[in-house]
């Protein structure tokens, strides 16, 4: 084995490393994003979330999977494992490029979703189903706000009519000390829905940063891969070829 075919191989390896790891982050990212999604089923108003998250903890599982392929194929110089592993490096490129384009579009929507899906939850739900209650109390509570644009959207509830005309849920207020009202100092006036856009925004940013940074490991990788098929085959070529009379 030539030099060079070992640099390669050692290429391929730390290739394949990066491959193993991104697929790590994906998988542990794909199951947060189903995570999430359960548990603010009711912030949204369409379950966008779960086909992303479902699509990257795919990929994230394929991707660990074929690591395999392609470490065996790089130790065993296996022709067929390096040209499938190759493919499949092609496989994984276009399902990246197919969840940032579906998050890049959900990207646009997600303020309006969240909008209808948090003041239908309000004025229909909390305070009525635990899971909604718990889902609103949640981002009340992380960003500090109240109600989808503000504690307005509260008028009309279910809620409002069962507690008094000027109450507020508890997570409303920060800190919270008891039910929290229309009138109290505490009460937090800015809407969940821009208190959590930049939140929002830089998630989307961080998972298409992920995803870019996937897509160059897998190229990265099928670089190595045709170096090292073509270096395999040519020592296979030199090893049989006929002796010069």
């Amino acid at each position: 084995m030539g030099l060079g075919t070992k640099m390669i191989r050692t290429g391929l390896f730390a290739a394949n490393f990066m491959v193993w790891a991104a697929s790590v982050c994906f998988i542990g990212f794909g199951i947060f994003g189903l995570v999430e999604s359960a548990r603010l089923e009711y912030i949204f108003a369409e379950d966008n979330l779960d086909p992303v998250a479902a699509l990257v903890l795919a990929l994230g599982t394929f991707g660990f999977l074929v690591g395999f392929a392609g470490c065996y194929g790089t130790i065993k110089d296996n022709m067929c494992l390096l040209k499938m592993y190759f493919v499949f490096m092609i496989v994984i490129i276009l399902g990246e490029i197919s969840a940032g384009t579906m998050l890049f579009v959900y990207r646009n929507d997600v303020e309006q979703s969240m909008a209808i899906g948090m003041q239908h939850s309000i004025k229909y739900e909390y305070g009525e189903i635990v899971d909604a209650t718990n889902s609103i109390d949640i981002i009340q509570r992380k960003f500090e706000c109240c109600g989808a644009y503000d504690y307005k959207d509260y008028q009309n509830s279910v809620f409002r009519s069962k507690n008094g005309l000027s109450s507020l849920p508890p997570s409303c207020c920060t800190p919270e000390e008891g039910m929290c009202y229309t009138y109290s100092f505490q009460l937090n006036t800015e809407g969940c829905v821009g208190a959590s856009h930049d939140f929002l925004l830089d998630k989307i940013l961080i998972f298409g940063l992920i995803c870019f940074g996937f897509i160059f490991i897998a190229v990265f990788a099928m670089v190595f891969t045709c170096c090292l098929i073509r270096a395999v085959r040519r020592e296979f070529d030199n090893l049989y070829r006929p002796f010069d009379v």
